[in-house]
């Protein structure tokens, strides 16, 4: 009770009002008191320097303004101006086995089915090791086989027919674009920062974009499969995965 959610719309009110970035927190006392504000931002590696300049204006100057900013776990470097300000990091993993299965289960009843079925036990271990446990992964692949198992009559999906199904076959490597081979290439039995593969592959003058655009990149090869990360110290080191090193002879060098 008493949370106040800022959406879009009243940013855009204050946008269109014109207000100073040294104006609009003294606007928002007036306007919410003492109430306390939850600000809600989601992919915070988007934002730009102007931007965290903004928030960090606003954090300084509403006691009773909090933020809760997603992002990507590479992109803290993006967040030097609070880096004062954050008081609590949460780092979301994949789900394990049991947690995959206990999503499925509740997807279906939720909509109105039973327990796992139409799925068996063994067909849960088969999306599990090809979403690693990502819970949008998980409900989009679970989704796709439905309907194809509805397509082809088949009432049962067991892991039989998830080995038919051709985007559960393994990794389609004519899929994978030429950044994404550069990328991989690029790691090459090496154990690197996004910074360094940034600063290695070159793509683009602007720094802020190559970041995103590598840590976007890595995030989908991730999902596929063909890279893992570790943490050393306070950053995440990217390798290739045998699964990669197993496909190699299958891309072309450049």
């Amino acid at each position: 009770k008493g949370w106040e959610i800022i959406f879009n719309k009243l940013v855009l009110r204050f946008s269109l009002r014109k207000y100073s970035i040294s104006e609009l927190p003294e606007k928002l006392k007036k306007k919410f008191r003492k109430k306390p504000l939850l600000l809600l931002l989601d992919e915070g590696y988007e934002a730009g320097k102007e931007s965290l300049e903004w928030l960090r204006t606003l954090t300084d100057h509403c006691d009773s303004l909090f933020v809760l900013l997603a992002s990507l776990p590479d992109s803290e470097f993006s967040f030097s101006l609070l880096k004062q300000r954050i008081g609590e990091r949460v780092e979301l993993k994949g789900l394990d086995r049991l947690e995959t299965a206990e999503l499925i289960k509740r997807r279906i009843e939720w909509a109105g089915g039973q327990d796992i079925r139409p799925f068996s036990l063994d067909s849960i271990e088969v999306i599990y090791n090809h979403t690693l446990g990502v819970p949008r992964q998980v409900l989009k692949c679970c989704s796709e086989v439905v309907y194809q198992a509805m397509e082809r009559g088949i009432s049962i999906i067991d892991s039989g027919f998830l080995r038919q199904v051709s985007n559960l076959n393994g990794i389609q490597l004519k899929e994978l674009s030429e950044k994404q081979r550069r990328l991989l290439f690029a790691l090459d039995s090496k154990s690197l920062t996004p910074t360094q593969l940034a600063d290695q592959l070159e793509w683009g003058r602007n720094r802020d974009n190559a970041m995103r655009a590598v840590n976007n990149m890595l995030r989908r090869l991730m999902g596929m499969g063909l890279v893992e990360r570790e943490r050393v110290g306070k950053q995440y080191r990217y390798k290739t995965t045998a699964k990669f090193e197993a496909l190699r002879k299958a891309f072309p060098e450049n």
